[in-house]
């Protein structure tokens, strides 16, 4: 058996036998060594009902730090939206592009609605994920990563040129499947667009605000 299937099953036996509050250290040593939604769901099974609110604030602040695909998860787990806004606006873009869309997506779809500047943001990093490696394969979700992102920068309120990437200045790759050309703002991409992606907010700053004009 695995040592956390153990340590799972001490603490269940520490709580049957009455001894809850041991249940509960250990729990929150186990949390606090690995922040996660997983070590989230393990703790609060322990913490009493009058007391889940003071221990879900107390958790959230110890996972600050944590690494972002878990922060995120754990944010995405106890419906905590408006934090996780906060956590991609104080986030580098590159942070953010370095992420799998597993992580990205459901969250840009969650915040949509809400905070559409960030889901901005949370699409052109999706969008960059492919077209900074080059992997061809994919362009054709990045394009559509790129109008999603334009669609909320929109929505938000933003006026945006789309003539730079979001880690900053224009792609230098290959116009390979057209993508590149497309991110560029120029016509010669496989379909034609009035514009390409930027970054919203950059590196958070001003939530999201995007300040260079639309091309005609």
């Amino acid at each position: 058996m695995a040592g956390h299937d153990l340590a799972q099953l001490k603490r269940d036996l520490l709580a049957k036998l009455g001894r809850r509050n041991e249940a509960l250290d250990a729990a929150w040593a186990e949390y606090r060594e690995h922040p996660s939604k997983y070590s989230y769901d393990d703790l609060m099974k322990y913490v009493p009902k009058a007391e889940r609110a003071a221990w879900h604030e107390k958790a959230l602040e110890a996972a600050e730090g944590s690494d972002l695909y878990s922060l995120i998860d754990l944010l995405v787990e106890t419906k905590e939206l408006d934090r996780l806004a906060e956590l991609v606006r104080r986030s580098k873009n590159k942070a953010l592009e370095n992420e799998s869309h597993y992580a990205t997506e459901p969250v840009a779809k969650k915040l949509e609605k809400t905070h559409p500047d960030v889901a901005a943001r949370l699409w052109c990093a999706q969008g960059m994920h492919v077209v900074n490696p080059k992997k061809s394969k994919y362009y054709g979700a990045a394009l559509s990563n790129f109008e999603r992102a334009q669609r909320c920068f929109e929505v938000a309120g933003l006026t945006v040129s789309l003539a730079a990437c979001p880690g900053g200045g224009a792609c230098q790759a290959p116009s390979q499947d057209g993508v590149h050309g497309w991110a560029r703002g120029d016509r010669r991409g496989r379909r034609t667009k009035q514009e390409a992606v930027v970054s919203g907010a950059r590196e958070g700053a001003g939530g999201g605000r995007a300040r260079a004009a639309t091309r005609a």
